[in-house]
């Protein structure tokens, strides 16, 4: 099962960036801050970072307590490339899950 859904958010990822490279660099570009913490996050969250590393970093990013944080990344990619849509299990869901339990 852990297996199929890293094969999915996987795949949902490199669609997703490939179709949204250029507004990524370009919010990379005006953002890299925040770019570098969403950087590490997705490193340090799923390779067992303890939640006294995960929480800022998720925070950082924009997965809060209630949900995106309006401003940050996450609020951003979500209203970008999401849209009221989060599939379960997608990478995206995952972090916010952990951003409210955290």
């Amino acid at each position: 099962m852990l297996k199929s859904m890293l094969a999915t958010t996987t795949t949902v990822a490199a669609t997703t960036l490939k179709n949204a490279g250029p507004r990524v660099y370009a919010y990379a570009q005006a953002n890299p801050i925040r770019t570098a913490f969403a950087g590490a996050s997705l490193v340090a969250v799923p390779l067992g970072g303890t939640a006294a590393v995960a929480a800022p970093a998720l925070k950082l990013v924009g997965f809060g307590s209630a949900g995106p944080i309006g401003g940050s990344l996450a609020a951003w990619y979500q209203a970008s490339y999401l849209g009221g849509y989060i599939a379960a299990g997608s990478l995206f869901s995952v972090l916010q899950a952990w951003g409210m339990t955290i």
